[in-house]
C-alpha cells in the first residue's frame, strides 16, 4: 500500500452530520438520541486515561483464575446501561463490589471498560473473563471439512442437519436446534487449515436467542465493555476501542477478522449501539486504520493538525457545524506535508 492510499482512508470529501442511538435496559433510558457532527481519524491525537484496576479471585463467579490457553478473538460488547453516571469508573466498582463478596451469584467479568475518556483494565489479558454467554465447560476446537478454500465463504445447513460449505456437504454435524435457526451477524468464525480447506469450529444452538454460535468466547477471547451512559460522546469511544483493539491485535498476532461481536458467540443483540446504527463496518475500518499505521506504516511519524479550529479540533472531531462549511487540515508524514479540505453536509 502506498502512503497515497492510506492517506485516503483517513481523508474524506464529506463529514457527514447524524443522528445515531444508544439503548439502555432501563425504561427511562432505553433509546437515547444523539448527534454526531462528525470526525476524520487523527489517530496520533487521541490521547485518552489508561487505568488498571484489577479485580481479586475472592470469588471465582467472577475471576475464576484460570489463563488462557490461546487468545484467538476480541470481543465488543456495550453496557446497555444508559444512566448518566455509568461510565468506566461506575462499572469497575460494580465488577469490584462483587468480585470481593463470596456470597454474589453474578458471575461475569471482562477485560475492559472504555468510555469517552479512555479504559480501565479489570482482568490481567491472559485471564479468562466471563463476559460471551458460552460458558467455560465446552473447549473451542477446529475440525477440518477438507473442502477447498477459495475466494467465497457460504455457509447453509443441509436437510439432514450438517454444515454445507459454497454447496458442498460436511462431515459436521449442526448442533440440535428449535425450528427456528439463524446465524450470528458475523457468521461461524472458521479457519484455513495449511491444506487450504475449511475448519469449522465447535458451535452450539443457544435457545434463548435462537441462533448457532462460536464457541471460544470466554475461553479465547478478550472482552471490551463500551459505556453507551446518556451524555457521553460514543463516537470518541468507539474511537478509543478501536486504538484499544489495534494493540491487541497486534500483541496476540491477530488480524481484522478475529475482532468479533458478543452476538457471535451467543446471537444477543449486542453491542446495539454499533449493529443498530450500522457501526460495525465503521468501527472495524478505524481498527484496521490504526492497525496499518502501527504495522506496514510503523517507521513512518504522522502528525495531524487542523486548519481551522474553530470548527475542527485536533482530534479530528467537528467541533462548531455549519452545513456547506469546509474545513483544511494538515497532515505530515515525516518531512512532507499534506493539505487536505472536507466540506461539512448534514
Amino acid at each position: 500500500m502506498e502512503i497515497s492510499e492510506f492517506l485516503a482512508l483517513i481523508t474524506k470529501k464529506e463529514i457527514n452530520r447524524r443522528e445515531y442511538h444508544t439503548y439502555g435496559f432501563q425504561e427511562k433510558y432505553k433509546d437515547m438520541i444523539n448527534i454526531d457532527n462528525g470526525y476524520l481519524n487523527f489517530f496520533t491525537n487521541l490521547n485518552y486515561d489508561k487505568k488498571e484496576i484489577i479485580i481479586p479471585t475472592t470469588n471465582p463467579n467472577n475471576r475464576c483464575g484460570e489463563l488462557r490457553e490461546s487468545t484467538l478473538y476480541v470481543v465488543i460488547h456495550d453496557t446497555a446501561s444508559g444512566v448518566e453516571t455509568a461510565n468506566a469508573m461506575s462499572h469497575s466498582n460494580w465488577l469490584m463490589s462483587m468480585a470481593t463478596n463470596v456470597n454474589s451469584t453474578h458471575s461475569v467479568s471482562w477485560h475492559y471498560t472504555i468510555d469517552e475518556n479512555g479504559y480501565i483494565n479489570h482482568l490481567p489479558l491472559d485471564a479468562v473473563g466471563y463476559h460471551a454467554g458460552d460458558g467455560t465447560s465446552v473447549k473451542l476446537e477446529f475440525t477440518d471439512t477438507f473442502i477447498k478454500a477459495s475466494d467465497s465463504f457460504k455457509l447453509e445447513v443441509s436437510g439432514d442437519n450438517y454444515y454445507v460449505i459454497n454447496g458442498i456437504k460436511t462431515n459436521i454435524k449442526v448442533p440440535d436446534y428449535d425450528n427456528e435457526l439463524k446465524f450470528p451477524y458475523l457468521g461461524i468464525n472458521y479457519k484455513i487449515s495449511s491444506n487450504n480447506t475449511y475448519m469449522l469450529p465447535t458451535t452450539y444452538y443457544n435457545s434463548t436467542y435462537k441462533t448457532i454460535c462460536n464457541k471460544g468466547g470466554n475461553l479465547n477471547s478478550i472482552g471490551i465493555e463500551t459505556c453507551v451512559n446518556k451524555g457521553s460522546d460514543y463516537i470518541r469511544t468507539m474511537r478509543i476501542c478501536s486504538d484499544v483493539v489495534c494493540d491487541l491485535l497486534i500483541k496476540y498476532n491477530l488480524n481484522i477478522n478475529d475482532v468479533k461481536q458478543h452476538n457471535s458467540f451467543s446471537g444477543k443483540d449486542c453491542p446495539m449501539a454499533i449493529r443498530h446504527n450500522g457501526m460495525w463496518e465503521e468501527f472495524i475500518n478505524l481498527v484496521y486504520v490504526n492497525y496499518l499505521s502501527k504495522t506496514i506504516f510503523k517507521d513512518y511519524k504522522f502528525k495531524f493538525e487542523s486548519l481551522d479550529k474553530e470548527y475542527l479540533n485536533n482530534e479530528g472531531k467537528v467541533i462548531k457545524f455549519e452545513n456547506n462549511h469546509i474545513v483544511k487540515y494538515k497532515i505530515c508524514v515525516n518531512d512532507k506535508e499534506y493539505i487536505f479540505s472536507s466540506v461539512m453536509r448534514g
